[in-house]
């Protein structure tokens, strides 16, 4: 009974959880918990489903299929027998987003676990672009590395007349779609060899195909983008034989990781050359190479071996740690300096030391963690985890490179950077009268850096709570932490290797001060209401010791809220209703410094900062009738989100980017989005197997955003469409985009599904 028990579980979760694949959740009926036949049942679902989208459907699918159809699903299946049991699922059968599960299981002998699913990405239906090839109808490239081409008679036509751009552009815009598709394919096979001894075997494939919008320019003011393909595959190995008795554990094991780059370089073509060349401003206005060629993340891999062991002393004390030793390396060729032929040869100045990456780097990990009991009422908990990633890839040379593909530019070696990393944690809590318990720790972090702006870091964390958690009415929970870091060993060769100011600071490992509390809540009210609550603050401030304020760059200071309430009324088995909100906010202030070398490098009047304030605002409710009637179930959900942006500039009186605005800078809109759900799920039984059902899905998005909204963009690219930008056919652009912006939608999608338990 105990294995039925744990069986039925898994079952409900299974079918709770098939809205993941699209489909509408169904209540949890009394009827699946009481299967007639405990050893063989299960769960059919089939109907058909119809949306209807106004606006950006891409964003409204974005990790799901909702096409118009016929569906089936079965959101469980369960066999049990004496000696083993299995369960199997079947989610979206036919969609882009359909899942199937199998596991199987002899207690004490074997257990396997299989998953197949499709995750798709929709990013836009109605992208557009003049290159040629494109993605298919599926998405997908034919072949990925082919050339992302323009007629040469339209490259010539537009390198002798650059007013012809836009009107031989948009004649040559191709739509298709644009979105990704990941396949995972896996399995976890543990078997108990005997009484004492257990291997367990892990094999995980994914693939990623599609393209995604991607920045491909020629120079800062000719933005590109194009359909960047994506073509992965990734394989991860894992195995591990471990023996155990009632006083310890002794696992040892190997893990691996191979990734599978199909598109290692991509090269297009530039709108307003055919030919060839260079010159001083070739990188500001892109009119030089008549090509460009990127690079993406190459193939490479990975493994480790790890020792992993447990040991329960005496006086109530468990210790416990593993070791982890690896290597990560990647040696694919390394792509010329430039695809510009017209750019001089570069080996009389800098040669290549190599024609391949021969990047490699060392990884360990070790922890420890020791658990004490030292009283009834005291438990002292330590925790110390060491990581290592040493870099040794072999030293390269490169004292100039070619930027944009247009002009020869100074260099250097670049930064191999690597880290060495400390946590210390001493944990005591203690339990005191009325379920309470207090607890005090310390933690401390320390890191060792190459090739970073500090040699060093040191963060140390003080921490006190209060819990009560038991008592019938009231439980809660309140933390706080007090944390200190500073760093040692300022490397100021690092920014000068970027050329940046030498008062910048990276905030990961910037000095800093943090403040942070927590305080939770849960009261039951009475039988039937119960109310939770939660507060979340943190404060940080970053520290500058060796700048002062006005030379002092990056992120100044930040802060973050979150409140939330809730409250659910369940007077019995005929209703539930539920409510709940939460605030969010977040504010930092960062400050930089627009100069070019030489006197304006060092002149505080042209720095600027920025202040950002977003806030969030969400609220759910929902209502449930398990027995509306006496074979009918009823679930309605309403979900609202909203959020506001705001970035507020202030400059220096030798920073005027727009001279006409108040200050001397134009702000820019406020960034704005709202978001509703409503879903409504009725299912009502024929009889005690057999049920037909009904689900409505409201959804509406509401956006504006300066930067991808299509009214607000700056650039007058072409592939838009008409509505967005009313301009000739002659007049000049300054980018060219793919149409792929924020917009809003609204969408009606409805089920009817008749629901088989057997």
């Amino acid at each position: 009974m105990r294995i039925l028990a744990v069986s039925l579980v898994v079952a409900l979760q299974l079918t709770l959880a098939s809205v993941a694949g699209g489909q509408p959740q169904t209540p949890a009926s009394h009827r699946l918990k009481d299967p007639a036949n405990p050893g063989l049942f299960g769960q059919i679902d089939f109907g058909g489903r119809v949306s209807d989208v106004t606006g950006d459907e891409a964003r409204f699918q974005r990790y799901r299929d909702l096409r118009d159809g016929v569906f089936i699903d079965m959101p469980f299946f369960h066999v049990e027998r004496e000696r083993w049991w299995m369960n199997l699922t079947a989610q979206n059968t036919g969609y882009r987003d359909q899942r199937y599960t199998l596991a199987y299981a002899r207690p004490g002998k074997v257990r396997f676990d299989f998953i197949y699913d499709q995750t798709p990405t929709f990013i836009s239906n109605d992208t557009r672009s003049p290159y040629s090839p494109l993605p298919g109808a599926n998405g997908f490239y034919d072949d990925p590395t082919a050339t992302l081409t323009l007629p040469d008679d339209v490259q010539a036509r537009i390198q002798a007349n650059g007013s012809l751009a836009r009107g031989e552009l948009e004649r040559l815009a191709t739509g298709f779609p644009t979105m990704i598709r990941r396949d995972t394919l896996g399995f976890n096979l543990t078997v108990d060899v005997t009484e004492h001894w257990q291997t367990r075997w892990k094999y995980l494939n994914t693939n990623r195909r599609g393209s995604t919008p991607w920045g491909a320019s020629f120079g800062f003011n000719l933005p590109i983008e194009i359909p960047l393909p994506i073509d992965t595959r990734t394989d991860d190995l894992a195995g591990s034989l471990e023996w155990r008795n009632n006083r310890g554990m002794l696992r040892v094991g190997y893990e691996g990781s191979w990734f599978d780059q199909q598109a290692p370089a991509y090269v297009w073509d530039n709108p307003r050359r055919l030919t060839d060349s260079t010159n001083s401003r070739a990188y500001v206005d892109g009119a030089g190479t008549s090509q460009g060629r990127g690079s993406q993340w190459p193939s490479n891999s990975f493994y480790y071996v790890n020792l992993a062991g447990a040991y329960r002393a005496a006086a109530r004390t468990n210790i416990n740690g593993t070791l982890s030793l690896g290597q990560s390396q990647q040696n694919e060729a390394l792509l010329p300096y430039t695809i510009n032929s017209a750019v001089p040869p570069l080996d009389s100045v800098s040669s290549l030391d190599r024609q391949t990456a021969k990047t490699k780097a060392n990884i360990g990990a070790a922890t420890l963690n020791v658990v004490t009991r030292a009283t009834r009422n005291l438990t002292v908990n330590t925790r110390y985890r060491l990581t290592r990633f040493d870099n040794v890839t072999p030293h390269f040379e490169r004292e100039h490179y070619v930027r944009f593909d247009q002009v020869i530019e100074e260099g250097g070696p670049p930064l191999l950077q690597g880290y060495t990393r400390n946590y210390l944690d001493v944990d005591a809590s203690y339990r005191g009268p009325a379920y309470t318990t207090f607890r005090v720790g310390y933690g401390y972090f320390g890191a060792d850096f190459t090739e970073r702006v500090y040699f060093q870091n040191d963060e140390n964390t003080l921490r006190a709570s209060v819990d009560m958690v038991g008592n019938q009415r009231l439980s809660f929970r309140t933390l706080y932490e007090h944390s200190l870091r500073r760093s040692d060993g300022f490397h100021a060769a690092v920014l000068e290797h970027a050329a940046e100011q030498p008062g910048l600071r990276h905030f990961d490992v910037a000095d800093r001060d943090r403040d942070k509390l927590m305080v939770q809540a849960n009261l039951l009210a009475t039988a039937d209401v119960s109310v939770n609550t939660s507060v979340t603050w943190t404060k940080d401030g970053f520290l500058n010791p060796e700048q002062p304020r006005q030379n002092s760059f990056g992120l100044l200071n930040y802060k973050s809220q979150t409140y939330s309430i809730g409250a659910d009324y369940i007077p019995g088995d005929a209703i539930s209703v539920g409510a709940s909100y939460n605030f969010d906010r977040y504010g930092g202030l960062s400050q930089s410094r627009n100069a070019s070398p030489g006197p304006q490098f060092d002149d505080p009047n042209r720095n600027w900062t920025t202040d950002e304030d977003q806030q969030g605002h969400s609220f759910l409710a929902y209502v449930e009738f398990p027995e509306l009637g006496r074979n009918t179930e009823l679930r309605v959900d309403y979900d609202y989100s909203e959020y506001r942006g705001l970035y507020l500039y202030q400059t220096g009186s030798a920073y005027t980017p727009s001279p006409g605005a108040p200050g001397g800078v134009a702000q820019l809109p406020p960034v704005s989005s709202d978001e509703t759900r409503l879903s409504v799920d009725l299912r009502h039984f024929l009889r005690r197997n057999v049920a037909v059902g009904f689900a409505y899905w409201y959804d509406d998005y509401e956006v504006s955003d300066f930067t991808l909204g299509p009214r607000e963009s700056a650039v007058s690219g072409i592939a838009r469409p008409p509505i967005f930008e009313d301009q000739p056919a002659d007049s000049a652009i300054n980018g060219v985009l793919l149409n792929y912006f924020y917009r809003p939608y609204t969408s009606h999608t409805a089920w009817v599904r008749l629901t088989y338990l057997f």
